[in-house]
């Protein structure tokens, strides 16, 4: 997370979760889930959840945001349907 694709403070979810004290891939941001919703990507990683803990643009209303720690690292993952 940068401030260019967030506000000033980029660490910072939504529901308050801080994304770089924690620095763990295991958190996502949806519009249609509730904060804490647990999430498993079957085709992905079956032993792996996520939680809900921030949101995207309304525009973004059907998509999930994977959360990396590192910018070359969400590149590198790239977009998924």
């Amino acid at each position: 997370s940068t401030p260019e694709q967030t506000d000033d403070t980029p660490c910072i979810t939504a529901n308050g979760y801080n994304l770089c004290e924690h620095n763990l891939e295991n958190v996502v941001a949806c519009t249609f889930s509730p904060f804490g919703t647990k999430i498993v990507f079957a085709d992905l990683d079956p032993e792996k959840v996520y939680t809900v803990v921030d949101r995207m643009h309304e525009r973004f209303n059907s998509r999930i945001d994977i959360w990396k720690i590192s910018q070359v690292d969400a590149r590198k993952f790239g977009l998924k349907k």
